[in-house]
């Protein structure tokens, strides 16, 4: 499935503030900081900008040996492992799906060496595990929602820190929602300024 979506700059902002539109991974015992997925720049008042959320990811990362794997495309309750060969370490699909339905899960089957799980969405970098250590592994899992702010500067790919996701805290679900209209109003100067708000107009 893929959702549809348009975002409308619809505020009383003579600026145009970066929007910056993720994910947060869900799976238990993760504590990796969210990534921003999309930054729009440049989208001012009356404008818009459509972009798309495919409910399929792609799986890849670094493995042990420093080199980047080779993107897989991957569904929840898949298990990858990263394992060594002649040329370099790769993903291999797991024949055992893993305990629960709802998450991805890259193991590093290494005898030694670190690896990093990277997950994309659209070419763009989603989320990413800190280092898995040989023997153990990373999850990740999405709720059917993204989360979108703004804020003066921020660039795709980049991990957001608590002082960002302060500003990043509206969540727009998309559960039973094929495509969509994502408002942003709010905005202004001095004393009749207000927060940005975002507003999802379902599509029929």
């Amino acid at each position: 499935m893929i959702y549809q979506l348009n975002f409308k700059n619809e505020s009383s902002d003579q600026s145009t503030p970066d929007v910056v539109i993720f994910q947060k991974n869900i799976s238990p015992n993760q504590n990796d900081a969210p990534v921003a997925w999309m930054v729009i720049k440049n989208c001012g008042t009356g404008d818009n900008h459509p972009f798309q959320l495919d409910a399929q990811y792609q799986l890849g990362g670094t493995g042990a040996d420093g080199k980047s794997l080779t993107q897989v495309d991957a569904l929840n309750g898949q298990v990858w492992n990263v394992i060594g060969s002649a040329t370099g370490d790769q993903l291999e699909l797991d024949k055992n799906p893993g305990t629960a339905n709802e998450f991805i899960e890259i193991r590093n089957e290494n005898a030694k060496g670190s690896i990093v799980g990277e997950l994309y969405n659209n070419g763009l970098l989603i989320a990413k595990t800190d280092p898995i250590d040989p023997g153990q592994n990373g999850t990740f899992g999405f709720r059917q929602a993204i989360y979108i702010g703004a804020m003066d500067s921020m660039e795709e790919g980049a991990l957001l820190d608590s002082a960002a996701l302060d500003q990043l805290q509206s969540q727009v679900g998309l559960m039973g929602v094929s495509a969509a209209d994502i408002i942003m109003t709010g905005g202004g100067v001095g004393p009749n300024a207000t927060q940005y708000q975002f507003e999802l107009v379902p599509i029929t």
